[in-house]
């Protein structure tokens, strides 16, 4: 995997996590699990033949696997945040180079910050910005602010 892909999707770890709370599996890229539990670095879906064939460019059979997770990019999971807690607008604000990553957060429309309850503020930090992003979706996932098939708190 080039830097460059690895630093605009999410990691294996938080794509495993994505999967196990029935996020669909639909991205460009995706990590594959083997039949001896090795994983190939992210491959293209076009590199996907069937659910369970890894091809070669030329087309010819290259590797079976027995499962694949979504290497969410980072624009494939701002789609998937929401943009409203119930009517009311809220954006999205991504801080790059805070201290060894990135510092990404909710806010009203009137620019004040976001808490659920007076102590927890929807807010993640990560080293990449597609790892912030997929560690505040997981949170909004775990906590039923958002479900897997719905867009919106």
């Amino acid at each position: 995997m080039t830097n460059k892909i690895k630093n605009e999707v999410c990691s294996l770890e938080y794509a495993v996590k994505l999967k196990k709370l029935n996020c669909k599996q639909d991205s460009i890229f995706y990590f594959c699990k083997f039949e001896d539990d090795t994983y190939k670095d992210v491959v293209g879906a076009s590199k996907l033949k069937s659910e369970f064939i890894l091809i070669e460019d030329d087309g010819t059979l290259k590797e079976r696997y027995k499962e694949i997770y979504s290497a969410f990019m980072v624009g494939e999971l701002g789609e998937r945040l929401p943009e409203a807690i119930g009517t009311a607008p809220i954006n999205l604000i991504t801080i790059k180079n805070h201290g060894e990553g990135v510092y990404i957060y909710y806010t009203h429309a009137n620019g004040s910050r976001i808490f659920l309850d007076k102590k927890c503020l929807i807010a993640q930090t990560a080293n990449t910005e597609a790892n912030a992003r997929a560690k505040l979706y997981i949170y909004l996932l775990k906590n039923k602010i958002i479900n897997p098939l719905t867009r919106g708190i």
